[in-house]
Parts: structure tokens; C-alpha cells; sequence
């Protein structure tokens, strides 16, 4: 869908392409189901891609900035976490059942109730774990190729870890997987 509108308006320019990625977007999100949930997860992912053309990086690789100890620096770190934020943000839009659904749920994150949640600290704490394990990994072929840790038992330990945390935070019934309709 992208290719055929981005060659029809390439001559508007970056206004073209962005009304040509926003319209791909929209149709992603109608893919998923007639909802207007889904129209908006398309239009707001359209809307992400905007600051991105306009500054001309769209197509730019950029060299990813390390710090000490081999850890990303300011910068890289803040744009690795701006976009987990937008992403996230993205998907209670699409998770919910109608957009006023998806705005009430957002104004209930960004309350105070957020920090008086039991789980909080383990919904917080796997997130980072899981970032940590993607970051020092980036340059393998897969995440979890941990070539550095020789002991078969400690690499089995981390598997176990991984595993038990995917069925504690496993879905249930009254939150199924996001998929499940299809």
C-alpha cells in the first residue's frame, strides 16, 4: 500500500510521504478489525513517523551513542525509552474496546493510583530486565544467545527466570492476548 502512494504523491515531497505513510497506518490499523480503536493505533503510529521526515532522518542510519561500561549514553537511552513510552501508549489504544475506554485508562496511568499498585515494582522491574538482556545482546543474532556465560547451569537458571516470568505475568481470562480474536 505504502510503495504505490509514496510513488502517486512524490511530488508534494515530505508532505506526500507523510499523508502516504499516515493513510498505510490507518489501513494497518483497519486490518486489525473495524474499530475505531484500530483506526486511531494506525493514525497515531502515522503521526510518530512526522518528526522523522520533517528533520530529514527518515532514512538516516544513526550510530548508536555508547557510554562507559558499554551502556547506551544519555541520548540513546532517552530515545530507546521515548519510544517504549509512544509504543506503549500506542497499544492502550489499541488494546481497548472503545477510544473513550483508551483515554480513561490513560488518564488512570498518569494519576497518582499508578504507584499504589501492588505489582508495581515487578511491572517496572521486568520491562528493565528484559531491556538490559536486548541491550547487551544487540549485536548477536538472537537475544537470548548468551555465548559469555559458560556455565550450563547459570544459562539454565536465566532460562527458568525468563520462562517463570512469562507465566506470572501470563494472560488470563479477563485479559486476554491482544491477538486472540484472530
Amino acid at each position: 500500500v505504502f510503495m504505490p502512494l509514496n510513488v502517486k504523491w512524490r511530488n508534494a515531497g515530505q508532505w506526500g510521504m507523510i499523508g502516504a505513510i499516515i493513510v498505510n497506518f490507518v489501513i494497518c490499523g483497519l486490518w486489525h478489525g473495524a474499530n475505531w480503536t484500530f483506526v486511531l493505533w494506525g493514525f497515531y503510529h502515522g503521526l510518530l513517523f512526522i518528526p522523522l521526515i520533517l528533520s530529514g532522518k527518515m532514512f538516516k542510519k544513526t550510530k548508536i551513542g555508547i557510554w562507559k561500561y558499554n551502556l547506551p549514553n544519555f541520548k540513546t537511552f532517552g530515545g530507546m525509552l521515548l519510544t517504549f513510552l509512544l509504543v506503549t501508549l500506542g497499544l492502550v489504544v489499541f488494546h481497548s474496546d472503545t477510544i473513550g475506554q483508551a483515554f480513561d485508562y490513560l488518564a488512570h496511568i498518569a494519576s497518582a493510583s499508578l504507584f499504589s499498585m501492588p505489582l508495581y515494582r515487578k511491572i517496572l522491574l521486568l520491562p528493565a530486565l528484559l531491556i538490559l538482556i536486548e541491550w547487551k545482546q544487540r549485536d548477536k543474532e538472537f537475544a537470548l544467545q548468551i555465548d559469555g556465560i559458560k556455565s550450563f547451569a547459570v544459562r539454565l537458571l536465566i532460562y527458568y527466570v525468563l520462562i517463570f516470568s512469562v507465566i506470572l505475568f501470563s494472560v488470563t481470562d479477563a485479559n486476554k492476548f491482544i491477538y486472540f480474536q484472530f
